[in-house]
């Protein structure tokens, strides 16, 4: 878009090198359990990220549910997508769903920010590394949709959009990096919004074992929900 002449992999493979040595030369500083107490968040700003969390899952849920229908063909895929459109895309709603994607990443960074510099166990881990992930999805997510095509190329964010039509991701040496994008990108917004029940239920006096079940069958559920996804927007079809 910048009218660069330097491949794009030239510039991201290099950088995401550096990124690996540099986190995998650091020292994780864990602990056997977590303690929230001991870290300093406002209150606000965790229930606000939750609530707002909530607002965007409507929309994450129907948008996945939609991709779901990519197994009964291009032609069901966008009817079910055209009627969610009446709605989320509506000049009401939809600023109010960038904007509250957006305060996601802000209020999603403050936290990282906040308990990445404290001793962690594996599940608040699991937690951070997937909402950092995610932050950078949706950043990509609003660049692709709302800058790339339909201010710079000037077209529909479509099947054809998603999937690389007419080649379709796996035979096309550029799309093909949208497998793994988007399979991660569905597993781990639904095993992010499952780390955040599992803090909710310990919260609420629910038994730690029971917590972290939840959390394991969220993420389970995910990588069925994710896979499905993916053969579907692949070929699959019954």
């Amino acid at each position: 878009m910048l009218g660069s002449k330097v491949k794009d992999v030239a510039i991201w493979m290099p950088l995401w090198i550096l990124l690996g040595i540099l986190f995998l030369s650091s020292k994780p500083k864990m602990a056997s359990t977590f303690n929230l107490q001991k870290v300093s968040v406002s209150p606000l700003l965790r229930i606000g990220h939750g609530v707002s969390g909530l607002l965007v899952s409507a929309y994450v849920a129907f948008h996945l549910f939609n991709h779901l229908f990519s197994l009964f063909g291009e032609s069901a895929h966008a009817q079910v997508m055209e009627m969610g459109r009446i709605v989320y895309r509506s000049p009401l709603i939809e600023p109010l769903l960038v904007l509250a994607l957006l305060f996601q990443v802000v209020t999603g960074g403050i936290l990282v920010w906040k308990w990445s510099a404290q001793k962690t166990d594996f599940y608040r881990l699991f937690q951070l590394a997937t909402g950092v992930f995610l932050s950078i999805f949706i950043l990509s997510h609003l660049n692709a949709v709302f800058i790339f095509a339909r201010t710079f190329a000037g077209i529909e964010t479509d099947w054809s959009f998603a999937t690389g039509d007419p080649v379709g991701m796996l035979y096309d040496p550029w799309s093909v990096r949208l497998i793994p994008h988007y399979a991660f990108g569905v597993f781990f917004v639904l095993a992010h919004l499952g780390s955040g029940l599992r803090v909710v239920l310990l919260a609420h006096a629910a038994a730690e074992r029971k917590a972290n079940n939840v959390l394991f069958a969220t993420a389970s559920f995910a990588f069925l929900i994710s896979l499905t996804i993916m053969l579907g927007l692949n070929g699959v079809r019954f």
